[in-house]
């Protein structure tokens, strides 16, 4: 009876703690980008784009946070999924659309939603060698295959007594990320942000539709040329043509997961040439 309670407290109290950073984030969030306050910081495009960021990092770094916390816990070193699936079903629900899965080493993997996953394996995923070696991973893309959505990834080892016993992941779901995101900031219509992987592949985008979409394969030469710019600097300014319209953009590489995140203005046509700058 004493080791039931003792279980439902820590429970109870890393599920709360996970709130607690959810709702920190948001009033952190919410601080920067109300609508009362958007007006003044587009009269800068860097304030609005460093707070873009921060939004952005500030979500991701709040799943990792958790799951820092859940890997520690007995239930989770156990590496017993019946011990464990009533936390992670709880961490879950209080962190935004994603789903939270157990990896063992040799690939299986289990979900809240359906428990043992039986007819696929994580083993071929790129970040799966890192995570059972010991390293954590943010950042990673995939397709998820317990849900088929566009997801990236942040998962942590389960160490018990020095041994990896397994890893504890989240796949957040970009699309729904990406809507979150124009919810928070509540930009004007005429404000574009978007952001991209290494691969310049999109991660986030305004109309999240177009996420793992690749800009320069869209057969428009300008956007591809602002595109190899942004990617190629850690900070500065770029214009483009983009449906009929010049695009001014700023951008800044995200310090967490090593994305470039864009934010800029759609203005009326100009001329169709680049011109750039910043550090």
């Amino acid at each position: 009876m004493l080791n039931k309670i003792r279980m439902w407290r820590d429970k109870t109290i890393i599920v709360a703690v996970c709130v607690c950073i959810t709702t920190i984030v948001a009033f952190t969030d919410n601080k920067t980008t109300t609508k009362k306050d958007t007006k003044t910081l587009m009269v800068d495009e860097k304030v609005a784009l460093s707070a873009l960021v921060s939004l952005i990092d500030g979500h991701i770094q709040k799943v990792a946070d958790c799951l820092t916390l859940v890997a520690i816990t007995d239930e989770v070193k156990s590496g017993n999924w019946d011990k464990m699936k009533n936390l992670l079903s709880e961490v879950e629900k209080v962190n935004i659309s994603s789903v939270i899965w157990f990896v063992r080493p040799d690939g299986s993997y289990y979900t809240s939603e359906k428990g043992l996953v039986t007819d696929q394996n994580l083993k071929d995923r790129d970040y799966f060698p890192r995570v059972i070696a010991g390293e954590p991973v943010i950042g990673s893309l995939v397709i998820s295959k317990s849900t088929g959505k566009k997801s990236v990834i942040v998962t942590m080892p389960i160490k018990n007594k020095g041994k990896i016993v397994g890893a504890i992941g989240a796949s957040i779901f970009l699309e729904q990320f990406s809507d979150l995101i124009l919810q928070e900031m509540n930009l004007p219509d005429d404000i574009v942000f978007y952001a991209l992987d290494k691969n310049v592949e999109t991660v986030i985008h305004r109309a999240a539709f177009r996420v793992f979409e690749q800009p320069t394969q869209l057969g428009n030469e300008t956007l591809a040329t602002a595109i190899k710019e942004i990617v190629s600097r850690p900070e500065g300014s770029v214009e483009y043509v983009f449906q009929g319209t010049n695009r001014v953009v700023y951008f800044q590489t995200s310090p967490l997961t090593g994305w470039h995140i864009v934010l800029g203005k759609v203005m009326a046509i100009t001329e169709p040439e680049i011109k750039s700058g910043g550090k």
